[in-house]
């Protein structure tokens, strides 16, 4: 697991929108995120995927389900993480 900024190019497969995939910045521009917002807005990337933007969205890939069997608990506060 890697924790970084968003980067040109990046995407991810929002949970609620049934697998399709969609950029970082047409996500960030949904939101509303002003420039700061984006530049400052922290991913959590697995092999290469980002599995959540943090404090907005995970990833579909990296959802809990019936089927899981291992999972990893983080915890993230806006200006920091714990």
């Amino acid at each position: 697991m890697t924790v970084r900024h968003w980067r040109d190019g990046d995407f991810f497969l929002p949970i609620g929108m049934e697998g399709k995939r969609q950029k970082l910045q047409d996500f960030f521009s949904n939101q509303k995120l002003s420039r700061f917002e984006k530049a400052t807005t922290w991913l959590m990337e697995s092999d290469g995927k980002i599995a959540w933007v943090m404090g907005y969205r995970m990833d579909e890939r990296f959802k809990i389900t019936a089927k899981t069997t291992h999972f990893l608990k983080v915890m993230f506060h806006k200006g920091g993480m714990m």
